[in-house]
């Protein structure tokens, strides 16, 4: 199965919350991907946060290759990752950070 997760907001900004939980069957294979780029906002107050739960059951496979993550400049992010995989189970993990810049203009 591919999976790409999209999302409408133009980017994460300051007190987003946002959670992504996946679980792979026994025996079942995915590639986990997303459409774009995920941009930071420069944040003048709080932060914005991302929780990923993964479990691949004894068998499955999961390949997760997301775009590149985007942190503007003065942003504020907490990303959190669970990873549960099982004997026998495969976890291909990739990230890719791309540091953006922000005008002072």
């Amino acid at each position: 199965m591919i999976v790409n997760l999209a999302s409408t907001s133009p980017g994460v900004l300051s007190g987003d919350r946002l959670e992504v939980k996946v679980d792979v069957a026994p025996d079942a294979r995915m590639l986990l991907t997303m459409p774009s780029a995920s941009r930071i906002h420069t944040m003048t107050a709080g932060h914005a946060e991302l929780r990923q739960v993964f479990h691949v059951s004894a068998g499955g496979m999961l390949d997760y290759w997301p775009e590149y993550l985007i942190p503007q400049a003065r942003s504020r992010y907490r990303q959190r990752n669970m990873l549960h995989v099982e004997p026998r189970g495969t976890l291909l993990w990739t990230e890719s950070l791309a540091p953006g810049t922000h005008s002072l203009r």
